[in-house]
């Protein structure tokens, strides 16, 4: 991405895709807030930490076969 001479923080990228991502594909909203530190001149954000719902674990799937369609020894 080009960006003309200006005051720019990621973070704040960061937010827009959030945003747009949202209204774009109907995400469920991610909470943050926004605010203006005077004493560094920037942008503050506080992003809402992920949390996981009560019983629901992460479970990674192992592949049965590699990507030429060979099976995979068992581990």
């Amino acid at each position: 991405m080009l960006f003309p001479v200006a005051d720019f923080q990621p973070e704040g990228l960061a937010a827009a895709i959030i945003e747009w991502s949202q209204k774009e594909f109907s995400i469920p909203p991610v909470a943050f807030a926004t605010s203006f530190d005077p004493a560094t001149n920037r942008f503050v954000f506080n992003w809402q930490s992920h949390q996981r719902p009560p019983g629901a674990e992460a479970r990674r799937k192992r592949p049965a076969r590699d990507l030429r369609g060979r099976p995979l020894p068992d581990e």
